[in-house]
């Protein structure tokens, strides 16, 4: 639900089709709720995104800013702003939601559902 309720229309949209056009190739689709914990899944993954993004970009970002578009920026400093330990739980929080993903699971190949 959470996916669904935060995407775009037109995204929903999209992937209902590709849902069905598994369906179509006899993908056996069944819905399931999401684990608990799911809605930290996003803060997470932005905190990983941002401190990556960040280090990767750090020494070009110092002597040229002005070469980055502004939400670039935003996003280099914030990663800039993000701790070692505060990266390490979100890798770690992530890489155990993971695994409770699979124990849930176990006989599901794949998750669908739209990008938000």
């Amino acid at each position: 639900d959470y996916f669904w309720q935060h995407a775009e229309p037109g995204l929903a949209a999209l992937t209902s089709k590709a849902v069905k056009k598994l369906m179509d190739h006899g993908a056996e689709v069944t819905e399931v709720p999401l684990p608990r914990g799911w809605e930290h899944v996003h803060g997470w993954h932005r905190t990983i995104m941002a401190y990556d993004c960040a280090r990767e970009h750090a020494a070009r970002f110092e002597m040229s800013p002005q070469h980055y578009l502004p939400q670039i920026t935003s996003l280099i400093r914030e990663g800039l702003a993000i701790s070692p330990v505060e990266y390490a739980a979100a890798v770690e929080a992530q890489q155990h939601f993971q695994q409770q993903l699979f124990t849930t699971y176990p006989d599901i190949d794949a998750l669908v559902m739209p990008s938000t």
